[in-house]
């Protein structure tokens, strides 16, 4: 499966940064990816200042589960400091569903978001199968979105 999940914050420009980042998002319902995402699935990254698909990257660890406080996420995600002071983690929910992942990033990309697309609120898009073959147009690749990029 292929997945976009969106960042409002710039993304390291670093292979080895993606890749040997903690990603985790903190909701108050188990919203869909929460069972979906699993080891060995595609997943895109969308950054909002630049508008555009960033990354390519493999999801290799899938870590899902419940929490009453944060300082369980603290815990069992073992965060640094730095990781439990991001407004992300400050700003979450105080008790809800923690989808935790590590991936492999497999290449740097530059795929623009279309003007009339809205990215759903939660952050994540499910990539219908075979919408994501890569086009040429006008010396760009792109995401090719033919009905494409779908969201529950």
């Amino acid at each position: 499966m292929s997945w976009v999940t969106s960042r409002n914050y710039v993304l390291p420009d670093e292979l080895d940064a993606l890749s040997n980042g903690l990603w985790f998002n903190l909701w108050t319902k188990k919203l869909w990816p929460y069972n979906e995402l699993e080891p060995g699935d595609t997943l895109y990254w969308y950054e909002s200042a630049s508008k555009c698909i960033v990354w390519k990257s493999r999801v290799v660890e899938v870590l899902r589960f419940s929490y009453q406080t944060k300082k369980e996420v603290e815990q069992k995600l073992n965060l640094t400091p730095v990781q439990a002071a991001q407004d992300y983690f400050v700003d979450g929910p105080e008790a809800g569903y923690c989808l935790s992942y590590k991936v492999a990033a497999i290449e740097r990309v530059s795929i623009p978001r279309p003007d009339d697309f809205k990215f759903p609120h939660q952050g994540w898009l499910k990539v219908k199968p075979g919408s994501h073959r890569r086009v040429a147009r006008a010396g760009r690749s792109f995401l090719k979105l033919r009905a494409g990029w779908r969201h529950k």
